[in-house]
């Protein structure tokens, strides 16, 4: 796969170079984006610490895109993103990142005079929804500081990592649109982390070169898509990873720290809409892992999919129906290979896990360091997690939208966390969001959403392990205007 993304990336840069390179401004434009929250939130470490939690944070972004001759664009977005009270520029802890103002977006568009064009530099990557590729960053690794991520672009590290708006990739692009048949697609190769001391000694968690290449076709006629993928990341010199069940404080040896493993996904996502029955609409995606871990000699065999159905109500207020089960395979404790799905760098996990799951829920299950500083699983092992999502909602006003969303949230596999005991329930709770969104303008929206996780019996007598604690709720108010 590696040697077709070169051979596109290298027919790209010819047809480029054929371009003239000169080139004069013919329009810029210049506009933005900042949003304020304001947020209450207890108890998402499902622990006594930390057990409240309200703040201010606000990410604001400014751009500039020019349009010159000869179909060529360029565009500059820079952002800060910081807790109310941190000064831009003031040596923080835990991250200094926090307030910085970074580079956000910055790429060069040359629209080729045929079918192709071709995106240099940083830049939003996406293939379908984001189920499996949409984000560098999440709650789990938001943080300019988290290993094997290289600090790129000074993400800041909130108190929301949830919220933050970073997502973008150094990358190059192609992209293909055909002039007749309703098919396009994109070929890209993008650097993770970017490090030549792979072979240091001792290994450092940082020293990973990781580079990550992808493939899409998407046909998508009138009513019905079809969008077969397939990525590959490959890590040169990968770093040692955990037993699946060891003791607290056993870590393998980096007994090869030079070795590279390669981490790939074959998906195909798939939408369809009823002509006969206007405002229903389908959607399912499948994506299967394999590669190899060289450092444990193990193969990657986990997959994680989702299949959907929403129903728009052809009346004044357009109430809706939104419904989707959504699966990510877990480990069994004694596996030869690894069954779990790894996340690779998915994009709009709170509409999937719910407002409270994604922070607390997906943080704790895969290995970031949650709101209580402590890790749960570590990777490759993970117990997988399934979702079921029943949505409703409706507009009572024009400028007026209310949604409530509910949330089923339970272990694929019973796989013990590091140092805990044996896991005797799946149930890791139900989740009830309550949504409002208003539309002052055209440029100005207002946004509250208050919701509560019931915790199931994995979390209470797994995790709690007999501590008094209590189901974590939040409070969280926005305010976003767009100039």
């Amino acid at each position: 796969m590696r040697r077709i993304i070169t051979l596109l990336f290298l027919i790209g840069i010819i047809v480029g170079i054929t371009i003239p390179a000169y080139s004069s401004v013919e329009n810029v434009k210049v506009g933005g984006d900042f949003t304020i929250y304001g947020a209450y939130r207890h108890d998402f470490s499902f622990t006594n610490n930390y057990k409240t939690n309200d703040f201010l944070q606000s990410s604001v972004r400014v751009w500039v895109s020019a349009q010159l001759s000869n179909n060529v664009s360029t565009m500059i977005r820079l952002i800060n993103e910081r807790d109310w009270g941190q000064s831009i520029g003031e040596i923080q802890f835990p991250d200094p990142s926090n307030g910085n103002v970074t580079l956000d977006l910055a790429y060069v568009k040359i629209i080729t005079p045929t079918c192709y064009s071709i995106t240099i530099g940083r830049q939003d990557l996406k293939i379908g929804q984001g189920f499996v590729i949409g984000s560098q960053y999440n709650a789990v690794n938001y943080n300019s500081g988290q290993p094997g991520f290289g600090g790129s672009g000074g993400v800041a590290d909130l108190l929301a990592p949830d919220l933050g708006l970073q997502k973008s990739f150094d990358a190059i692009k192609i992209d293909y649109k055909d002039e007749i048949l309703p098919l396009s697609g994109q070929a890209f190769v993008a650097k993770i982390n970017g490090n030549s001391t792979s072979n240091a000694t001792p290994p450092l968690a940082n020293n990973n070169d990781v580079d990550l290449y992808g493939l899409s076709l998407l046909y998508a006629p009138t009513n019905w898509s079809i969008e077969p993928y397939i990525i590959d990341e490959y890590n040169y010199g990968y770093q040692a990873t955990m037993n699946p069940n060891p003791p607290p404080t056993e870590i393998l040896p980096y007994a090869v720290p030079n070795s590279d493993s390669s981490l790939s996904a074959a998906g195909l996502r798939g939408t369809l809409k009823i002509p006969s029955a206007p405002g229903l609409s389908f959607k399912g995606e499948y994506a299967k892992q394999f590669g190899t871990d060289e450092q444990q000699y193990q193969s990657y065999e986990g997959w994680a999919g989702y299949i959907g159905g929403k129903y728009i109500f052809q009346t004044t207020m357009k109430p809706y129906i939104d419904l989707q089960y959504s699966l990510y395979s877990g480990q069994t404790p004694g596996n030869a290979n690894i069954k779990a799905w790894q996340p690779m760098y998915p994009s709009g996990l709170s509409s999937q896990f719910g407002a409270i799951g994604y922070p607390a829920v997906w943080a704790m299950l895969y290995g970031g360091q949650g709101f209580n500083g402590a890790t749960q699983y570590y990777a490759p092992y993970y117990p997988g997690v399934k979702v079921a999502k029943i949505g409703i909602g409706f507009q009572p006003l024009t400028r007026l939208a209310v949604y409530i969303n509910y949330y089923n949230l339970s272990l694929d596999k019973k796989l013990p966390a590091i140092g805990l005991g044996t896991v005797t329930s799946d149930s890791v709770g139900n989740e009830l969001d309550l949504g409002l969104n208003y539309a002052y303008s055209q440029d100005v929206n207002f946004g509250l959403t208050v919701g509560q996780l019931f915790r199931g019996d994995y979390i209470k007598d797994y995790l709690a392990n007999g501590m008094t604690t209590d189901d974590p709720w939040e409070a969280l108010g926005s305010m976003t205007v767009s100039f």
